[in-house]
């Protein structure tokens, strides 16, 4: 059984700079599971990591644990960093898993209060087609 791809890329144009993340339900439990291992074996995980993460526009995503900042920051031209609270894992897996296991389109966000750019996860809603150049 071939895996499931999981997009991402980041959008300053939408109508709040976001992160987005969609796929299949096997690929947003990646994602959970991937913060789950995170928040217990490491404090970063980078997307180069796995060939299940496929970015959009070509970026590389670190996730890390960081406890005194939160939300999306912009390394450079090709580096996303997504900091997480540990405080806030058990909340955004089960909001992931949550989406993840819906049997229609749905979203969901998992930015934390304050953040300056949006975290949306979503299922059946997006076509990686539609964001390719023809």
């Amino acid at each position: 059984m071939q895996n499931s791809n999981l997009y991402y890329g980041y959008f300053p144009d939408f109508s709040t700079p976001t992160l987005l993340f969609f796929g299949d339900g096997e690929a947003l439990e990646f994602l959970q599971k991937t913060i789950k291992l995170l928040s217990a074996n490491s404090k970063q995980y980078s997307s180069s990591n796995s060939s299940r993460f496929v970015p959009i526009n070509e970026e590389n995503l670190m996730i890390v644990l960081n406890e005194e900042k939160t939300g999306i920051k912009i390394l450079d031209r090709k580096t996303l960093e997504w900091n997480i609270p540990r405080s806030q894992i058990p909340n955004i897996t089960k909001r992931i898993s949550d989406v993840a296991s819906s049997e229609k389109a749905q979203h969901d966000y998992l930015d934390i209060p304050g953040d300056e750019a949006e975290v949306k996860i979503s299922i059946g809603e997006y076509d990686i087609n539609s964001f390719r150049s023809v």
